[in-house]
């Protein structure tokens, strides 16, 4: 928020202005610049992880490392067993097994300190979700992929989900998950 209204802070704004916080993120989407949303894509972190719970703490460092120290993280435990038909792979015990999803919101700290070109979210992103994979997590699919289509294809079991869209003829209809999500690496 502090990028996009940086006097959001200020007690004169909050105290004549302050009802209006905080917009919507929609209406901060329709009404951003250019610069602003390339701003947003490059420094903002937002995204989510399911990590088996025995690996949380790698994971954890991790974040910590990649992002710059944002916090604080969003934890959330999350029972993940067998899905037919699911993206998600099935956890390695074949039985259901705890994940946590670790949500990291915000700016990292160099940004904060107005030195957003130390921080590379590309790399970051990309050392995150290698580090993700082989600790055998998951990204979120609601979140930005910083993959190209094989490494997101290795992340997530795609044999059923093309079945399932050659049985209902989706294939011409529908984009691809990978196609919704991914950025131009």
């Amino acid at each position: 928020m502090e990028l996009m209204i940086p006097i959001g802070n200020h007690p004169l704004f909050r105290w004549t202005l302050g009802w209006l916080m905080p917009p919507k993120v929609s209406f901060l989407k329709i009404s951003q610049t250019e610069m602003t949303r390339k701003l947003t894509e490059e420094t903002h972190v937002a995204q989510d992880f399911l990590v088996p719970t025995k690996h949380m703490g790698e994971f954890l460092k991790t974040c910590d490392t990649e992002f710059d120290q944002v916090y604080p993280l969003w934890l959330c435990l999350h029972s993940h067993s067998n899905m037919p038909g699911s993206l998600l792979k099935d956890p390695i015990s074949k039985q259901t097994e705890m994940y946590i999803d670790i949500g990291v919101y915000g700016l990292p700290r160099c940004v904060h300190n107005q030195h957003p070109e130390q921080f590379d979210m590309k790399k970051s992103m990309r050392n995150a979700l290698f580090a993700l994979q082989k600790l055998h997590g998951f990204q979120m699919l609601y979140a930005d992929v910083f993959f190209n289509r094989e490494e997101f294809e290795e992340m997530f079991d795609h044999k059923a989900y093309r079945e399932l869209r050659q049985k209902y003829k989706a294939t011409t209809a529908f984009k691809e998950v990978y196609d919704k999500m991914s950025l131009v690496l």
